[in-house]
């Protein structure tokens, strides 16, 4: 029977390894085209976020509104939404978190904030604004286009509910032979 347990019991080597995987599988999802653009944006459809990010670094995309935009790495900087760049900034420190074992608390807290923090973009938005705005410049007020991104969110949501489950199941770490005794015991 598997348990939840909110000690703080180190991280063992299966944790790390399953915690590992789905990090870099939810890391890939920066560079597969997964938002698309109706109408084509410089003729292009089908995006990733790395190219969103090259091709606002290149200013090839309208530039955000600031102060210094004008600058390239500005500019790649502000790219992406918001709810975006927290994501892939939180697994980048899973990643660092995964290199010290007593972390099962901090990888719990960041799991957890990545995945709040996305299920409130589904109710107030701000990415839908933040991708029009990235595609199509201020005229995302009007009708410029649509922007579908759910294929990129939706896996960034399942990797911090994954994480968060990970951090909680101590008993993934104990061999499975420990695991059959203890229910024979019963």
């Amino acid at each position: 029977m598997s348990t939840l347990d909110f000690g703080d019991e180190p991280l063992g080597a299966r944790r790390r390894t399953l915690s590992f995987m789905v990090i870099v599988v939810g890391m890939l999802t920066f560079f597969v085209p997964l938002v698309t653009t109706n109408p084509p944006v410089i003729e292009m459809s089908r995006w990733s976020a790395f190219t969103i990010v090259m091709r606002m670094y290149e200013g090839k995309l309208p530039e955000p509104i600031c102060e210094r935009c004008g600058e390239p790495l500005i500019r790649s900087f502000l790219a992406l939404p918001l709810m975006i760049s927290v994501n892939y900034a939180l697994m980048v420190l899973a990643l660092v978190a995964l290199c010290f074992p007593r972390s099962p608390g901090f990888l719990r807290g960041l799991s957890l904030s990545g995945g709040l923090y996305n299920l409130t973009d589904l109710r107030w938005q701000n990415t839908k604004w933040e991708f029009k705005e990235t595609f199509y410049g201020q005229t995302y007020l009007r009708s410029a286009g649509h922007v579908h991104y759910h294929w990129l969110t939706d896996p960034l949501l399942v990797v911090m509910v994954t994480l968060f489950i990970i951090s909680l199941k101590m008993d993934l770490d104990r061999p499975a032979l420990n695991r059959e005794l203890e229910v024979d015991r019963y």
